[in-house]
């Protein structure tokens, strides 16, 4: 009788000890804290990404707007940037605040570059009260697309000198067309993204063996887009009309 007894407390410590009933509900109330936390995190993180995504799209439109602007003064470039960014990205509780805001131009490279701290709700709980971001964007300050056309007036008016010993209105109207082909095409190396047209401003019109479809080597590039004088008030026959003695069929006039 005592032996038997003396085994029931032994028994039921053993039986206590391997039970495994319940172990599930166990684990799962222990384990409760770091699923809140990582579901916290997780949100925390995912306020972050929306942010970065934001001072990204920021950076990208107030860069191009800045790279589009009509001048090149650098304080210009500084304005118009940051009167962009902060349309596209203002301060507020739910983005955070932007800092370093910052446009570096060099020669013809605009970089933009922004921070923004992002605070946090639910890492505070873990002395982490804000995550934060960064992004750059660049944009290059080229001419492209362009299509200009020259009026210039070659009427007798231009030949006359623009003071005693000084050049002819003509001779600063070569310079100054001359400078403006020079620049533009200085900046638009691609010939297709740059189209410009000259219309000469007078009776008669100097067309150059371009009328004959010639290219400055004398090759042709296509075929002719003027024809010869039929009659001449002056010279008969017309056919025999010859200009430039480059040879003896260089018809410029028309």
């Amino acid at each position: 009788m005592m032996k038997t007894l003396s085994k029931r407390p032994t028994r039921r410590l053993r039986d206590y000890f391997s039970d495994r009933r319940g172990i599930a509900a166990v684990v799962f109330a222990l384990m409760i804290p770091v699923l809140i936390a990582s579901a916290g995190i997780g949100v925390d993180l995912a306020v972050a990404y929306n942010a970065k995504n934001r001072l990204s799209d920021a950076l990208d439109k107030a860069v191009l707007a800045a790279g589009s602007s009509s001048t090149l003064s650098s304080a210009d470039l500084q304005t118009r940037f940051t009167n962009f960014f902060n349309a596209n990205y203002p301060s507020g509780k739910y983005f955070g605040t932007p800092y370093n805001v910052q446009l570096t131009v060099n020669g013809n490279t605009l970089t933009a570059t922004a921070s923004v701290k992002v605070p946090t709700a639910f890492m505070s709980l873990f002395g982490i009260d804000s995550i934060n971001v960064s992004d750059t964007s660049q944009a290059v300050l080229s001419l492209a697309g362009v299509e200009a056309v020259l009026v210039l007036d070659v009427t007798g008016s231009m030949g006359v000198p623009q003071c005693y010993g000084c050049g002819t209105n003509m001779d600063s109207l070569k310079t100054a067309s001359t400078d403006f082909l020079n620049i533009m095409f200085s900046k638009i190396t691609d010939p297709k993204y740059l189209k410009i047209g000259i219309v000469p401003w007078n009776d008669t019109v100097n067309v150059g063996s371009y009328g004959w479809g010639q290219n400055p080597d004398s090759s042709y590039y296509d075929n002719p887009f003027v024809s010869p004088p039929a009659t001449d008030d002056y010279i008969t026959p017309a056919s025999s009309i010859t200009y430039d003695g480059t040879n003896s069929q260089t018809y410029e006039w028309w």
